[in-house]
């Protein structure tokens, strides 16, 4: 299963622990305890749709047939459920940005934007200070927008077990130029340390290290528990780096740029390193090995587990529901130091995600 379905299945379980009712929208099947589900593509369609291209390929936008037969039908769906007070939920901005226009009286939310492709109406959820400010220069965007938020990606804390670190340096992700896959083999041969390479792409670059290719989450996580770092040296500006937190709940240290999310999930020197130059990068493949990986692992729980969610989208809906009691003029404070909500409230409510 991919990440965006992945995440949205666990946003559904916050959904379901905050008591907001949620109605599903995606393609043939759910795993997760919702109000209902609607099929609104097949898989056979989205294959053909994709044409043996990889999902992460394909052009993230409404005039996407894929994205315009899933929009029309969900669309139609929404309809049939749909009550005063209800909030459109998703993952892809632009792309689902016809159900929204069909529906101009529910609130649009975009409740993880990790991508370019943001609705001009819509409210927003960033994965990342660094990219809500990069989202607002891709935009033109000079004025805050008080309704916005930072709430990071999320994750079942017991997916990840740490265990003891072997003698090797981990990369995770797509093997190409652009997430640092070439990068990765010139690091780790400079350190002279066993490089192990996961994921899918053209494996020429790969000039050092052995190439596992995909393998299944379980041995993913395993491996990321038993590196002794995880190396990500991404050329381009990262929205959030799953990977660098999933290490860091197995209590690995990531070792990555100084820019981009890694400011934020990177504690330069203590879970890991920020780094700009080649010989800081093979430094910090020997540094590492000396990090408190306990902390790393209490960091990351603290940071990044599903109940922090919880309690970050409970403080983000209410703010939200601000908007009906005069919006930015609404004088009420924090709620009992900003960290509670009221379920009565907000309770009420579905969200079509």
């Amino acid at each position: 299963m991919d990440g965006f379905a992945m995440i949205t299945l666990r946003f559904c379980e916050v959904l379901r622990r905050l008591g907001i009712e949620t109605f599903l929208y995606g393609s043939e099947e759910c795993s997760v305890q919702v109000a209902g589900f609607a099929s609104c593509i097949s898989k056979a369609e989205i294959a053909g749709f994709l044409n043996g291209q990889p999902y992460q390929r394909c052009n993230y936008a409404g005039e996407n047939p894929m994205f315009a037969t899933f929009n029309t039908r969900a669309s139609a769906a929404v309809a049939g459920t749909k009550r005063a007070g209800d909030i459109i939920a998703t993952i892809c901005g632009t792309a689902n940005l016809q159900v929204a226009q069909c529906h101009p009286d529910l609130k649009y939310l975009e409740w993880s934007v990790g991508y370019q492709g943001v609705a001009a109406q819509s409210f927003r959820v960033y994965q990342s200070h660094a990219w809500r400010s990069c989202v607002h220069g891709y935009t033109m965007t000079q004025i805050g927008r008080e309704f916005d938020a930072v709430i990071p990606c999320f994750y079942n804390v017991e997916d990840f077990t740490p265990r003891e670190p072997e003698d090797y340096v981990l990369f995770v992700g797509r093997t190409d130029p652009v997430k640092g896959a070439p990068l990765a083999c010139r690091i780790a041969e400079a350190a002279g340390v066993k490089l192990v390479l996961v994921g899918y792409g053209d494996p020429v670059g790969l000039t050092y290290g052995e190439n596992l290719g995909s393998v299944s989450d379980a041995e993913r996580n395993r491996l990321l528990a038993g590196a002794r770092a995880v190396l990500m040296p991404t050329r381009y500006i990262e929205p959030f780096g799953q990977v660098a937190a999933e290490a860091q709940l197995c209590g690995t240290p990531v070792i990555g740029p100084d820019y981009g999310a890694y400011v934020e999930t990177i504690e330069h020197g203590v879970t890991g390193y920020r780094c700009s130059t080649l010989g800081e990068f093979v430094d910090a493949v020997d540094r590492a090995r000396t990090l408190d990986r306990a902390y790393i692992r209490r960091r990351a729980v603290r940071l990044w587990s599903l109940e922090t969610a919880v309690d970050s989208y409970r403080r983000y809906f209410a703010r939200l529901e601000r908007i009906e009691r005069g919006g930015f003029d609404c004088l009420e404070g924090f709620t009992d130091g900003f960290d509670s909500f009221d379920a009565g409230t907000t309770g009420d409510a579905q969200v079509a995600a």
